[in-house]
């Protein structure tokens, strides 16, 4: 056998065994236009045990492979290194067979481990137009109440430009998530409404729809409902879309009615900013409680946190920085009303607990709008001696200048 004959066996078996093309995305959107194909694109990870049993088990299987190899341009990719290409498509998961017409958008994806024959079947049936929208709807012609069923389909309409079937599916999930699976509450009331927020970006009318069903468990509020559920869906609507402003009126509006006592109490922790704002210290310190039992909860919380070991690193940092934002306002409260020894041993806290130069600056800016300029001055020179760094000093100093 010559050279050349041994070379050509080697590439063919190569070639056999590995049905990717060694293409880059773009590149593959090409391939696939000119010979009126689809791309699938198989994110892969060598950590998840997963994506492993998919390369070993349904990859080289002899239909899989001849499909990949015959009915698309497939091609591979390291989830890790796919930065860009992953977050276009929200791929979060090794494996995700993801399939693309050549125009670049999304067709269907596959998540997870699937078997050969499944596979084949499966993806014939993509290819035919029974992708991911009609197999959901499918599911949900059969009876299948499974919300999470019409949150995929969602989320597929989103990705095709179907904004306002999406946003029909995302209002069922919405209204009736809950009711037909208790365990989708936690889901309705933050995925769900994540996700029809950010659809209202480019699609307005499910911005509407949320500021209806707001405006109108508020309304059943006013009108005497003593259900939880409605000052809930209230606060959290109206704190998704940033209309913190409309649960200080309908806290404003619940004072007039006693039997509301249980409403307010519940809308407290939520308007404290706005009353902060305001300078209605007193009423915001109504709201907080006791601002040093307040903040001992939060600074045990963090420990907590923090006693998990370094993989909470970022969420422990997050976590004290929740303290001093909070701590700087329950402070400035009891400074405004005059509670002034209070103040002092809360600010004392802080600095004890957070002693760094971001932790100064939001005590003083907060001292500011509480009216005390002066004592704004003694905390940002406190913390020109105490903070040891010098560039830390150079900004509290910018800060005092421009008192």
């Amino acid at each position: 056998m010559t050279a050349l004959a041994v070379f050509s066996s080697i590439a063919l078996a190569a070639f056999a065994a590995d049905p990717f093309r060694d293409l880059s995305f773009d590149d593959a959107l090409a391939a696939a236009q000119k010979e009126k194909k689809v791309v699938v694109v198989d994110f892969h990870s060598a950590k998840s045990e997963a994506s492993r049993r998919l390369e070993k088990l349904t990859i080289p299987a002899s239909g899989v492979k001849a499909f990949l190899k015959g009915k698309v341009v497939a091609i591979r990719v390291d989830l890790a290194s796919a930065g860009e290409l992953a977050a276009r498509f929200r791929v979060e998961t090794a494996p995700t067979l993801l399939f693309v017409d050549a125009q670049g958008l999304e067709i269907d994806r596959y998540v997870g481990y699937i078997d050969p024959q499944r596979f084949v079947d499966q993806a014939r049936g993509t290819l035919a137009g029974k992708d991911g929208i009609a197999r959901a709807r499918a599911k949900i012609a059969g009876g299948n109440k499974d919300p999470r069923v019409r949150l995929e389909l969602a989320q597929l309409l989103i990705d095709r430009g179907r904004n306002s079937e999406a946003l029909e599916e995302l209002l069922v999930c919405y209204d009736r998530g809950a009711i037909d699976d208790p365990t989708f509450a936690g889901m309705r009331s933050t995925e769900v409404l994540t996700r029809i927020h950010r659809l209202g970006q480019v699609w307005p009318d499910a911005l509407v729809k949320l500021a209806e069903r707001s405006d109108a468990a508020a309304k059943r509020v006013l009108e005497g409902s003593t259900n939880a559920g409605d000052v809930e869906e209230a606060i959290r609507i109206d704190e998704e879309l940033g209309r913190v402003e409309r649960l200080m009126k309908l806290y404003d509006r619940l004072k007039a009615k006693p039997e509301a006592a249980e409403a307010r109490k519940q809308l407290a922790p939520h308007v404290v900013v706005v009353l902060l704002a305001d300078r209605r210290y007193a009423e915001a310190l109504e709201c907080i409680g006791d601002p040093a039992v307040e903040i001992e909860k939060r600074i045990a919380a963090c420990a907590e946190v923090e006693r998990k070991g370094a993989d909470q690193i970022e969420a422990a940092r997050k976590c004290r920085g929740d303290v001093v934002w909070s701590g700087a306002g329950y402070y400035e409260a009891l400074l405004g009303s005059g509670q002034t020894e209070k103040a002092d041993a809360l600010l004392n806290r802080l600095l004890g607990f957070e002693p760094k130069v971001g932790t100064y600056e939001t005590l003083m800016n907060h001292t500011v709008r509480a009216g005390a300029q002066k004592k704004a001055i003694e905390i940002g020179w406190r913390g020109v001696a105490d903070l040891p760094g010098q560039a830390d000093k150079t900004r509290l100093r910018e800060v005092l200048a421009g008192l």
